[in-house]
């Protein structure tokens, strides 16, 4: 059977499983507790934006990350419906898989990866923050994503199509956010 560039670079990766096991544990970590930990990071900066009097900034905030997240795994699971490809563990037996899934039905896209880059990019949009923090952003939701890789529970399309995904629905949805629901929302606190 002939893999693709992704199950080719699946396989790459997942032959280093096992070499080192710190670096298995950190993967593990990224992979299960990863996310939380930034959405931990920007919901608490969202909400010191409201305790510091930027209420409305913090508000529209918390709003459209919660707004985007939703819509985002929405769609993602329309497209796994629509369009099912397997996990690796599925397809190829015979892997290492550090960590268990929630499911095996769907893979594409990953929804960690949109998720995490959902998080940043909806933060980036939103807060003005020194180049520094937008980094250690972007490098942190790569670590989730590479680790759901690693420790064998997505092939790498699945990190491109999460990202894609999270691209497409943070910026169609914050310039909808800040068009008309920005009016709606300013007229009710107006009120």
């Amino acid at each position: 059977m002939k893999h693709s560039w992704s199950h080719r670079l699946f396989l790459a990766i997942n032959a280093y499983v096992g070499r080192y096991p710190a670096f298995d544990k950190a993967m593990i970590f990224g992979a299960r507790w990863g996310i939380a930990v930034l959405l931990l990071f920007v919901i608490i900066f969202g909400f010191v934006f409201v305790s510091i009097g930027e209420v409305y900034l913090g508000v529209a905030f918390l709003l459209q990350l919660s707004f985007i997240s939703f819509f985002g795994l929405v769609i993602s699971w329309a497209i796994g419906s629509l369009s099912p490809h397997r996990r690796p563990i599925i397809e190829m037996p015979s892997i290492r898989q550090l960590i268990t899934p929630f499911g095996t039905w769907k893979s594409f896209p990953s929804d960690h990866t949109m998720l995490s880059f959902i998080f940043v990019l909806v933060f980036i949009f939103t807060f003005s923050v020194q180049w520094y923090i937008v980094l250690a952003l972007f490098m942190w939701a790569i670590f989730v994503s590479f680790s759901r890789v690693f420790v064998g529970v997505h092939y790498p399309r699945d990190l491109v199509g999460g990202f894609i995904l999270a691209l497409v629905c943070s910026l169609f949805f914050h310039s909808l956010f800040f068009g008309t629901l920005h009016t709606l929302f300013i007229s009710f606190l107006i009120r």
